[in-house]
C-alpha cells in the first residue's frame, strides 16, 4: 500500500491569540536528569511518535503481539554540527525507551537495516533512518492505521534567489522567507521513507514551518478510499500563529 500524492488541499488561515493543548505523555519525570548524562547534542530534540500503533498494538520484540513495551522517537540532527537543530537538519535517527526517559543510558538506538531489526544501547552505532541535507525541520512523525504507515509533514527554508538550502538564523533576513513542503510514508518504523508530496514556495513568501499530522485529525478507513488529513502548522511570516490546511490522499495497493 502507498499514499498517493496529494489530490488536492486547501487552505485556511486561523490567527488563534491563545491555544493550551493537553497531551497525556507517558513520561517519567520522578527524578531530575542529571546534566551529563541527559539526552543532548543529537539527541536534545526527541520527537515522540504520535498515534495508537505505538502503545497499542506494536509487536513486541520476542514476536508476540500486544501492548508495545516501548516508547519510539525520532531525533532530527545536523551531522557535521552533530547538534539537533530547530531547521535545516540533515538526518534522523530513531531510538526506543520504555518509559520516555530523559537519561540517554536507558535509550537504545536502531542500528539495522530496512530488512533486520537491530537495536543497540550505543549512539555511535546508530544508523540514519532518513536524510535530506540541510532541509529537514523538527518533524512530529504520526502512524495512521488505516493506511498502515507512518507519515511525517517537512518543512526546510531556502534562498529564494538560488534556491539552496538556507537556515533561519542566516544573516541575509530577505532571502530566510522561502519554505519547502514535504511528506514522507514508511511502512516501518525504521523506513524506508518515500516521497508522497512535494510544494516549493509553501504559503508563498511567509515562511511556513512546524507542519504536523494531529492522529486525531485523519479521517478514512478502508483501503482504496481517501483519507484527509487535517494539518496544523505555523508561520505565514508572523510568528507562532496557528494555522489549519487540509490535504486529501489516495490509498492503493501495490
Amino acid at each position: 500500500m502507498v499514499l498517493q500524492r496529494a489530490l488536492n488541499s486547501n487552505g485556511m488561515h486561523l490567527i488563534v491569540p491563545l491555544l493550551t493543548v493537553h497531551v497525556n505523555m507517558h513520561v517519567n519525570l520522578h527524578t531530575v536528569p542529571n546534566a551529563s548524562t541527559v539526552l543532548k547534542g543529537p539527541l536534545s530534540a526527541p520527537m515522540f511518535i504520535q498515534g495508537d500503533y505505538i502503545y497499542n498494538d506494536q509487536p513486541m520484540a520476542d514476536g508476540d503481539t500486544g501492548p508495545s513495551p516501548y516508547v519510539f522517537a525520532y531525533f532530527f540532527y545536523g551531522k557535521a554540527e552533530n547538534q539537533s537543530f530547530w531547521n535545516n537538519n540533515d538526518a534522523m535517527i530513531l531510538g526506543r525507551t520504555t518509559g520516555a526517559e530523559l537519561e540517554q543510558s536507558q535509550w537504545m538506538f536502531f542500528c539495522g537495516s530496512m530488512t533486520n531489526e537491530q537495536w543497540c544501547p550505543d549512539l555511535a552505532d546508530a544508523v540514519d533512518i532518513f536524510s535530506y541535507p540541510k532541509m529537514l525541520g523538527e518533524n512530529m512523525v504520526t502512524f495512521d492505521a488505516a493506511s498502515n504507515r507512518f507519515i511525517f509533514a517537512n518543512y526546510g527554508f531556502y534562498r529564494g534567489d538560488t534556491g539552496a538550502p538556507y537556515s533561519w538564523w542566516s544573516p541575509v533576513v530577505e532571502q530566510r522567507r522561502w519554505s519547502q513542503l514535504t511528506v514522507f510514508e514508511s511502512p516501518n518504523l525504521w523506513g524506508p521513507y518515500s516521497l508522497v508530496y512535494l510544494e516549493d514556495n509553501w504559503r508563498d513568501v511567509n515562511a511556513g514551518y512546524t507542519p504536523t499530522f494531529p492522529a486525531a485529525w485523519i479521517h478514512g478507513e478502508t483501503i482504496g478510499y481517501n483519507i484527509v488529513f487535517q494539518m496544523v502548522h505555523s508561520g505565514f511570516w508572523d510568528d507562532y500563529n496557528f494555522a489549519v490546511q487540509q490535504y486529501t490522499f489516495k490509498v492503493t495497493v501495490v
